[in-house]
């Protein structure tokens, strides 16, 4: 009845009997219960890491000065609460206290051996939890303090300054040190595979692998995860499958399975992959009920990326979140409450997407205080930042980027989760301080709006024709390579979709054989009747763009193809008849066509069907070019006018009346009269005069008028009809 009592005036009665060293004592009782509530005021500080820092924000210039930073770096590490993103908030604190020191090029000038490692790798864990790549400036420091040790004598053979098998002091920690050695050897891969860096990535590559089995389960999956991705950023599908298969299924950290589930995802083992994140989602659930949340919030951080990871997959192979009816929403209501949880321990996916398309979708101008320095070496590019300050977007694009690497984001795939207005901002500023880079974005990513962003017109002009010839062979290799997986590999179906439009661009910039090479990629898409997007503008650009004998081969080419419908969704969505674009142009001797082509064509002409009016086009290209005999232009023009519409000129022509008083017709008809009839007995478009209910919208175009204009006799246009001053006083009337 007390505790009755108690309890409906909000009073909870805690029974402390029981728990040890009270029994029965009071005093302790208390003391007990008063320091269980002052240690609460303390619980989850952790969530405001990390500390101010004196040393983050000051430059060094003496060794007792760096030995100091190392020390407070490492403590700093040490109390990092384990989240698998940094949240934002932190991000901004903890670059705020590194930013000074990724501009000090001058304190490596008196590190001593072993503390140089200890330096670079807490910057390099800094820059990583930043979601920053190592800056150029700092990289060949890095590179040229690892190349000092080594710590694996029986494997990699070479002698260095350091080795561990001749070195005296017995004072130095070799595990921690290797550690490190093979974290920031990673690291480097990472960095050389962002940066397209080809021979120091094999380099690197060939090091990690002679000492393959000296790394821990988590490095091994570091390992494979780096040699994937570099296989997908040289779009070597083949080699990124064969390694995704070969990736060992050890006692890797569970955050290393979802990333290897999310490649799987990627290359359209959609089943795979959910199943195997929902494992791993119930796996890190069952450690988090065994550790409880205190200061490290690994597995509730864990929880949710994963989470998110589910869900995107989920999402693409169309099962919606869970199961049918209400038990989808009951399930999604679980999720929705257990994500509002996990935002209190800052683990905040859906938060961190939403700062990235807030700041990403902003108009972006290029800011002087980046520096991008074109190297001797061909192809390499030095960024660089103004001592001072950073422009937060342009940082933002690179922290962007290495978030989708580091929840392995299969860009293939669809996802309300990840803004297509996030990656394009990504794109704009990273394209011309790593270009390997937002090629290799750009190339994975499904939206071919993209293409605008990474091969606009600056871009065009600022890249260099052999480079445009190397982007062109690349891409006609590859498409061959992926277009048999396009329908159950979502990567290359992501890919195959944009060459098309990339083309498009780079045809207006490469050499003119390499056209020819283009031309011929798109006659045998438009032979196998090859559905892709912006077919259309890649001929239209590419015939703008081409000499007269790459526009003369374009037409022998494609008078073979196949004559669509006019109307089909085949030539509305993807092709355009190739003729139209070719009538205007005028060639030196005659095209390479056979008679049997031209019967072929003819044939077609007289069908009855709706490609009639694409094959006359055909023939009538010939007839432009003087390529038909007088038998077949005479025979061309029959059928022309075989039917003819109620004004009497031939029906579903595609020409204006007038063109016809310049062209062969049956002698029977005197075309100059009836054309002055259909003149007289019609009017401009004025919505007065029309009988029709209803506005009619013409977009500005007039026929009559028009054809007034192109039949009237000028300078221009002697062969037009000259008209009379009576018939002029009437066409004025009107």
């Amino acid at each position: 009845s007390q505790k009755k009592l108690l309890s409906n005036k909000n009073i909870i009665a805690v029974d402390i009997s029981n728990c040890k060293d009270v029994k029965g004592n009071h005093k302790k009782g208390l003391e007990l219960f008063i320091n269980y509530l002052e240690n609460q005021r303390n619980r989850h500080k952790n969530l405001e890491w990390p500390l101010n820092s004196v040393l983050g924000m000051m430059m060094l210039s003496k060794n007792e000065n760096t030995t100091l930073l190392i020390t407070e770096w490492a403590h700093c590490r040490g109390k990092y609460p384990n989240w698998i993103i940094l949240p934002q908030e932190q991000r901004e604190k903890l670059w705020m206290f590194t930013e000074k020191h990724t501009h000090n090029e001058s304190v490596f000038q008196h590190l001593q051996p072993f503390e140089e490692l200890d330096y670079i790798y807490e910057l390099n864990w800094r820059l990583e939890k930043c979601l920053f790549p190592i800056w150029n400036n700092m990289a060949p420091h890095f590179q040229t303090i690892l190349d000092r040790y080594n710590f694996f004598p029986n494997e990699i053979l070479e002698e260095k300054e350091i080795n561990a098998h001749t070195y005296t002091d017995q004072t130095v920690d070799w595990k921690k040190y290797t550690r490190q050695w093979i974290e920031l050897s990673l690291s480097m891969l990472r960095f050389y595979r962002e940066e397209n860096f080809e021979d120091e990535w094999t380099k690197t590559y060939t090091a990690i692998f002679s000492i393959r089995h000296h790394l821990s389960y988590d490095q091994l999956a570091h390992f494979y995860y780096e040699q994937i991705l570099n296989a997908i950023f040289k779009f070597q599908h083949e080699d990124a499958k064969r390694l995704l298969n070969e990736w060992p299924q050890n006692n890797s950290s569970l955050f290393w399975e979802a990333k290897r589930a999310m490649l799987l995802a990627e290359f359209g083992q959609l089943k795979e992959a959910a199943s195997l994140l929902e494992f791993v989602l119930i796996e890190i659930r069952k450690r988090l009920n065994l550790s409880p949340i205190e200061d490290d919030y690994l597995w509730v951080s864990q929880e949710a990326y994963v989470m998110f990871q589910l869900k995107m997959v989920q999402q693409n192979i169309q099962l919606g979140n869970w199961t049918d009816g209400d038990e989808t929403k009951e399930k999604q209501e679980d999720f929705n409450e257990r994500w509002n949880d996990l935002v209190r321990y800052k683990c905040d996916p859906w938060g961190e997407n939403k700062y990235f398309d807030i700041i990403l979708s902003q108009p972006y101008s290029p800011n002087d205080g980046i520096s991008i320095k074109n190297d001797f070496q061909i192809g390499r590019k030095t960024r660089s930042f103004k001592f001072g300050g950073s422009p937060q977007d342009f940082l933002t694009a690179y922290t962007f980027l290495r978030y989708l690497d580091e929840l392995a984001i299969p860009l293939s795939l669809s996802s309300v989760n990840i803004g297509n207005k996030a990656i394009s901002g990504a794109l704009k500023r990273i394209i011309t301080a790593s270009p390997s880079w937002g090629i290799a974005i750009l190339n994975r990513y499904r939206d071919s709006s993209s293409v605008e962003v990474v091969f606009d017109r600056q871009q065009l002009i600022d890249l260099p024709t052999s480079t445009v010839n190397k982007y062109v062979r690349e891409y006609l290799d590859q498409f061959q390579a992926l277009l048999p997986q396009r329908a159950s590999d979502p990567i290359a179906r992501a890919f195959t979709d944009k060459v098309p439009a990339i083309f498009s661009r780079l045809c207006t910039k490469c050499s003119e054989e390499l056209r020819v090479e283009i031309l011929k990629f798109y006659v045998r898409l438009f032979q196998q009747q090859t559905v892709l997007n912006d077919l259309d503008i890649l001929f239209k650009h590419l015939i703008d763009s081409s000499s007269e004998n790459t526009i003369k081969l374009a037409a022998e080419l494609l008078f073979d193809a196949p004559i669509l419908e006019p109307d089909s969704h085949l030539a509305i969505a993807t092709f355009i008849e190739p003729f139209d674009l070719l009538i205007g142009h005028q060639f030196q001797g005659k095209l390479k066509i056979k008679q049997d082509s031209i019967k072929n064509v003819f044939k077609k002409a007289t069908d009855a069907t709706t490609i009639k009016k694409n094959a006359i086009k055909r023939l009538f290209f010939l007839y432009k070019i003087e390529q038909l005999s007088q038998r077949q232009i005479k025979k061309l023009f029959d059928i022309i006018w075989q039917h003819r519409d109620k004004n009497g000129f031939p029906k579903d022509s595609n020409y204006y009346y007038s063109a016809f008083l310049r062209w062969p017709h049956p002698s029977d008809i005197d075309v100059e009269a009836m054309y002055k009839q259909y003149i007289v007995s019609n009017t401009f478009n004025i919505q007065g005069l029309r009988t029709e209910k209803g506005i009619g919208i013409s977009g500005g175009e007039d026929r009559y008028a028009s054809e007034l204009l192109y039949s009237s006799k000028t300078v221009n246009n002697p062969e037009g009809i000259k008209w009379s001053l009576e018939e002029l006083q009437n066409l004025l009337k009107k």
